[in-house]
């Protein structure tokens, strides 16, 4: 058998292999650009609910702040703001929030509609694992 064909099939196999990764590159971002437009939405709603009240004294104390530029999501979030308020958001956030999303996350990937992508992912990254193996022994046999 000539190496040379086997070198060129392996080529053309590693090609149509990065082409795949790449159209799904490429629609991953664009489905991760349509979220953040999404999420946008969703953030303006949050703030305006915030704004209102809707979500507690605490929350609109810490909106009206935000809005004045003294203080960011991010820093109330992450602790950079120490204030009464957001030590008092943080902590809602720990007890309630984090327990619940941790328990929706753990449901989500047990579902079955996760199942076959999950599985096709893996599948995918072993024959990307092994192409890459057989193109080192490959090289190792020059």
């Amino acid at each position: 058998m000539d190496p040379t064909v086997d070198l060129h099939e392996m080529l053309e196999e590693v090609r149509a292999l990065t082409s795949e990764v790449s159209a799904a590159t490429a629609a991953q971002r664009e489905q991760r650009l349509a979220e953040r437009a999404q999420h946008a939405n969703k953030d303006d709603e949050l703030a305006a609910k915030r704004r209102n009240g809707e979500m507690g004294r605490d929350w609109q104390v810490l909106q009206q702040r935000i809005d004045m530029n003294q203080t960011t999501l991010d820093d109330v979030l992450n602790g950079v703001d120490t204030s009464k308020e957001a030590r008092a958001v943080r902590l809602v956030i720990q007890r309630d929030l984090i327990p619940r999303a941790r328990q929706q996350f753990a449901e989500a990937m047990k579902s079955e509609e996760l199942e076959v992508p999950l599985q096709q992912l893996h599948t995918a990254q072993a024959e990307l694992q092994e192409a890459l193996a057989s193109i080192q022994r490959m090289r190792g046999d020059r």
